[in-house]
């Protein structure tokens, strides 16, 4: 929390340093079981990535952190609407390889 509140005035809060402090804490909160927070870490993280770079792997990765949460929170709802983002962001990125067995597919 004290690195994002050194990098936000400097660097401004929608950078790709910001990101990767967002998503970092989201993790952290994660672990500690502070599912509320690590929520608002990576929507955060999420709309920098959507506004800035669109990287689309990127946008998968954080939709599987959300659906975490979500699913230890028992939203599974919520959860699987996140999974079912990042499979179909990660089909079309590796829509042409292995026949649709990709790792980062099955991963999902």
């Amino acid at each position: 929390v004290k690195s994002l509140a050194l990098k936000e005035p400097v660097l401004g809060s929608d950078t790709h340093e910001i990101l990767g402090t967002l998503t970092n804490l989201g993790t952290t909160h994660f672990l500690l079981r502070e599912y509320d927070a690590a929520t608002e870490c990576f929507q955060g993280a999420l709309r920098i990535v959507e506004s800035t770079s669109n990287n689309r792997m990127h946008i998968a990765t954080l939709n599987i952190k959300l659906g975490n949460v979500w699913a230890k929170q028992k939203k599974y709802r919520d959860a699987m609407q996140n999974y079912q983002r990042a499979l179909e962001i990660k089909q079309e990125l590796y829509k042409n390889t292995d026949n649709g067995t990709h790792p980062e597919i099955l991963a999902v």
